[in-house]
């Protein structure tokens, strides 16, 4: 009863209309042995008084509660945070992957192909712990929708950070296997040349004056007197003849 005498004597207290509508603005002076109009009328006074009061308990606890509250918004604050950070790196990353693979696709059509190969993937969710204060029972009213927020926020976080991962290792193991491709194909060319290339030393060193000078050592100064006219520009290297998977490395 303590609460009901503290609401009594609330001066800025609101009040509320109980939303029934009067069968007439005043009772005629000839119904009232005929109707229970005192009746409505009280009840209409209970009500609207029962409205008062519920809302005005509302706010003392919120009151008594608003600590629990303001602790379990910073949480939900601080995940915010991190979702905006995630989201960010989501973006850049698919800039970077569109950019080398994107190929006749839009940005946006990019994108959803990464989502829904993201989407259709059977991995493991992250375990992302997440510190929620302790809240009294009694404030269950108030923490329990913002502890169904910070869940929801938790689940964003952890699917945009997983999305990050699945489709960095996707592109990129799949852009590993293009490259070994590249490199099986092309690695009998290296041989080829590296054969020629000491078949070429071998008849230089023959016809040199100094013919008896270690191969090494030849092979070397050659190599200096190559390197020496390819920063003078006085040669341009040849270029290897075959595509990289992508033109540069992400």
């Amino acid at each position: 009863m303590r609460l009901r005498a503290e609401f009594a004597l609330e001066e800025e207290k609101a009040t509320f209309d109980s939303g029934i509508t009067l069968p007439s603005e005043s009772l005629p002076v000839k119904c009232v042995e005929y109707t229970s109009y005192a009746n409505l009328e009280d009840l209409i006074a209970f009500i609207e008084d029962t409205l008062s009061f519920e809302d005005w308990l509302k706010d003392r606890l919120q009151e008594s509660c608003g600590t629990a509250g303001e602790e379990y918004q910073v949480v939900i604050d601080g995940l915010q945070a991190q979702i905006d950070d995630a989201a960010a790196a989501k973006q850049a990353l698919v800039d970077e992957l569109f950019a080398n693979f994107g190929g006749d696709l839009t940005r946006a059509e990019y994108e959803q192909q990464l989502d829904d190969a993201f989407t259709s993937a059977d991995i493991e969710s992250t375990f992302i712990n997440v510190d929620v204060p302790d809240a009294p029972e009694s404030c269950s009213s108030i923490t329990n929708p913002l502890f169904l927020e910070i869940n929801t926020k938790r689940i964003e976080l952890i699917v945009l950070t997983d999305c990050i991962a699945f489709s960095t290792e996707d592109v990129c193991t799949a852009l590993d296997t293009d490259v070994d491709a590249v490199i099986d194909a092309n690695t009998a060319q290296l041989t080829d040349k590296g054969a020629a290339v000491i078949a070429k030393l071998n008849v230089l060193r023959a016809v040199d004056e100094d013919s008896e000078q270690d191969p090494e050592a030849f092979a070397l100064a050659l190599r200096g007197e190559y390197e020496a006219a390819v920063a003078a520009g006085e040669f341009e290297p040849v270029a290897a003849d075959f595509t990289t998977p992508t033109e540069t490395f992400p």
